[in-house]
């Protein structure tokens, strides 16, 4: 197994790229309750946007923190993300994590500090906190002196899908926020 945590840990900042929403709804100090925390956007975008972009953003935190618990693709998270980006995710979670016998427990926090829309496309400027997601064995436990996920900023691409927006991609930048 600890082979299997070396080679899931060096796939996790890769993995952190393209997921760093998502985590289970674990045993992780969580007092916060189920919703993301976000914060009011800038007024780069008109108001009705800017609240639907939010509403798939929380939609995408939960849909990840199913995924990670069930260890399959959850229907709601093809309801808030691309087929493209969906499949990508689960694939990724899939090798990395589940395949060899780990999972993130806990539950990531997004703050969205500025959302921009293009059009039929928007990006998502955000700060995701990880300060309580733990890479664990799956049905294990945080082990003592477990170092968490840290925090990150990031920008979350979005298309217009119909009325509403879907996640077409994530990506993490360097540097605190």
């Amino acid at each position: 197994m600890k082979r299997a945590k070396c080679t899931a840990a060096a796939f996790t900042a890769a993995l952190l790229a393209l997921t760093a929403c998502g985590g289970s709804d674990g045993d992780a100090d969580d007092t916060t309750g189920d919703a993301p925390s976000l914060d009011a956007p800038s007024t780069s975008a008109p108001v009705d946007d800017e609240a639907a972009i939010e509403k798939t953003l929380a939609g995408y935190d939960q849909a990840l923190a199913s995924m990670n618990r069930e260890q399959k693709m959850p229907p709601a998270l093809t309801a808030v993300a691309t087929d493209a980006w969906a499949d990508q995710l689960f694939t990724t979670y899939t090798e990395n994590f589940f395949d060899n016998g780990l999972t993130l427990t806990g539950r990531w926090r997004t703050k969205v500090d500025d959302i921009t829309i293009d059009g039929d496309t928007a990006e998502a400027d955000v700060c995701i906190d990880g300060n309580r997601v733990y890479l664990i064995e799956i049905g294990g436990t945080i082990p003592s002196g477990a170092v968490s996920q840290g925090r990150s900023p990031g920008v979350i691409s979005l298309v217009r899908d119909g009325a509403g927006w879907k996640v077409e991609g994530n990506q993490i930048e360097e540097g605190p926020c």
